[in-house]
């Protein structure tokens, strides 16, 4: 508990967007109004390019769908995961055993690096309970714990598929080198292989019999955006998976080498050194990845206590120094958010109406442009419920009313915008576009002549409502 406790303090020097949680067209909530969809729905497709790999990560929708949790409720369980998770480690560390000050530091070492970022900044992202399963497949000694390990973390997050053999390789070089693996290690191990096997059996059998709407349109377009990453972009990525914390990891393939030799040791480098780059081209937040490698820079701390000894302690206290000192940030393929610090954070303004409301129809645009309908108007209807104001949210919403076919709604939305604005001639303009595709051609003529008059020969929609005009007198 005090390692959890220290790390908390580091909020103060990593603090995330809070500020933005009640905006949209950010990572820190873009995702998060996704998963809620499907807390609603766990199996309903989700079609937009940031959510869709979300479409299998089923284990928290469906607890809470099972168990009816609010929005509040389901979006702190990252945070809940954060504090088993730091515990966690604070155990494992205690266990080898590290004095009081060695496992705090350790901790909070722990909690500076990507998993923790995310957990406690972006919302509805479940890292931190990806690592307890790869820590807990990784260490645990309890059959029961691994298997629920095994074949509960895949559902939360693939990624504990691919982060598997460094998981095996971890429990391989923790065991005892002159007994060599035990009848129930290697029972242990085969268990293991098999539960996680469960969940990529069940894809793949999804995929190839046509019942799996987002494995391969999410990687046609993966494909084709990781061949336009610069090169320095990945080495930022890989810096900021772990920055001084990669001593540990070399600390792990040293430990290997003393364990292994010879091809086992080539084969231990090839696992670590092909997880890292491999975490770089896998998705577009390489520094989430990247997190795949943590059991083995545990074990690099764990043996860096046994090569330092008494000047361990003060290692790590050094390490805390320069983790602090250097900048950290969110490196994706195509975007970097520096983490700044909590003072900084609680200067930010937060968006006012008019940025929320152009940051919203930013989103649901995009939204619109990769087929994902549904999700442009739920963030149209929220648009329209928190601004005090909601004229361009409204005919936004008309519009995409209008699209669907949905002329009533549309019409009710534009209508409401008129009410709102009676002398606005975009929402003049818009009723009379509205109107024609309803056939409605005389009063879309009034309407367009409203337009015309109330924003006069300086209005940038004056020839296209002339225009209108026109055509419809004739």
């Amino acid at each position: 508990m005090r390692g959890d406790l220290g790390c908390v303090r580091f909020q103060f020097f990593f603090a995330p967007r809070f500020m933005v949680w009640g905006s949209y067209f950010a990572p820190e909530v873009d995702r998060a109004r996704d998963t809620l969809r499907q807390v609603e729905d766990p199996f309903t497709v989700l079609p937009n390019h940031n959510s869709r790999v979300n479409q299998w990560r089923l284990f928290f929708p469906i607890i809470g769908y099972v168990f009816n949790l609010g929005d509040r409720p389901f979006l702190t369980l990252p945070f809940l995961g954060c504090l088993v998770t730091l515990s966690y480690i604070a155990a494992l560390f205690r266990k080898h055993p590290f004095s009081l000050p060695e496992t705090l530091l350790a901790t909070m070492l722990m909690a500076m690096l990507p998993w923790y970022f995310v957990s406690t900044g972006w919302l509805a992202y479940f890292d931190s309970w990806l690592v307890l399963g790869l820590l807990v497949a990784a260490f645990s000694r309890n059959r029961w714990a691994l298997l629920a390990a095994c074949l509960v973390t895949p559902w939360i997050d693939e990624r504990f598929v691919l982060g598997f053999p460094i998981v095996l390789l971890v429990r391989v070089a923790l065991v005892d080198k002159a007994s060599g693996l035990t009848k129930q290690q290697r029972s242990e191990l085969l268990w293991m292989i098999g539960a996680t096997l469960v969940y990529p059996v069940i894809r793949a059998l999804a995929l190839l019999s046509g019942n799996d709407p987002v494995t391969q349109p999410y990687a046609s377009e993966h494909t084709s955006s990781v061949f336009a990453v610069p090169v320095s972009t990945f080495v930022a990525g890989l810096w900021q998976g772990y920055r001084v914390m990669w001593l540990f990891v070399g600390v792990f393939i040293a430990f290997a080498y003393r364990r292994f030799g010879g091809l086992a040791f080539a084969f231990a480098c090839f696992l670590v050194v092909g997880t890292a780059f491999g975490s770089l081209v896998i998705a577009g937040d390489m520094h989430r990845s990247l997190q795949m490698l943590l059991p083995a820079l545990v074990v690099g701390v764990i043996h860096a206590k046994v090569i330092w000894q008494r000047a361990f302690v003060g290692a790590l206290a050094a390490a805390v120094v320069m983790m602090v000192l250097l900048p950290a940030s969110h490196r994706l393929w195509f975007e970097n958010y520096p983490i700044g610090r909590l003072s900084q954070e609680l200067l930010r303004e937060p968006p006012d109406d008019e940025e929320l409301m152009n940051r919203g129809i930013a989103r649901a645009s995009q939204l619109l442009s990769e087929g994902d309908t549904r999700g442009a108007v739920m963030i149209a209807d929220d648009l329209v419920d928190r601004l005090e104001f909601p004229v361009t949210g409204l005919l936004f919403r008309a519009d995409l009313h209008a699209d669907l076919g949905e002329l009533a709604d549309a019409e009710a939305d534009v209508r409401r915008a008129i009410e709102l604005a009676p002398n606005s001639p975009h929402c003049h303009f818009a009723y009379g576009v509205l109107l024609i595709e309803m056939e409605k051609r005389g009063e879309a003529l009034d309407e367009f002549k409203k337009a015309a008059e109330l924003g006069g020969p300086q209005w940038s929609g004056y020839a296209d409502s002339t225009a209108a005009i026109r055509m419809l007198s004739r």
